[in-house]
């Protein structure tokens, strides 16, 4: 499971580790380093009436980056677009069946 660490108070990162075949997904632009083992590709997630309605509130939503470790275990590094603080939240992953 992808490791979330932040780092830095004024102007945060949220330090992500990948294992192999691991892939998140994350707002454009959001990604400011990341490994040579992981794999940055810009989608339209969820169909295009999904990402219209995305798109609609700000012009950045239309397309989503998805980050995968294809060629191994990675690190990134995230950050958002306005200035603020990041908290990590802990979802419970969807029950599989």
């Amino acid at each position: 499971m992808a490791q979330f660490t932040v780092t830095g108070d004024i102007d945060p990162f949220l330090h992500v580790s990948l294992l192999r075949g691991e892939k998140i997904y994350c707002e454009s632009n959001a990604m400011v380093m990341m490994e040579s083992a992981l794999e940055l590709k810009g989608k339209m997630t969820g169909g295009l009436g999904s990402a219209l309605m995305r798109g609609l509130p700000m012009a950045n939503r239309f397309f989503q980056q998805h980050i995968e470790a294809t060629d191994g275990d990675g690190d990134c590094l995230l950050s958002p677009t306005l200035p603020g603080a990041i908290q990590i939240l802990e979802l419970a992953q969807p029950a599989t069946g």
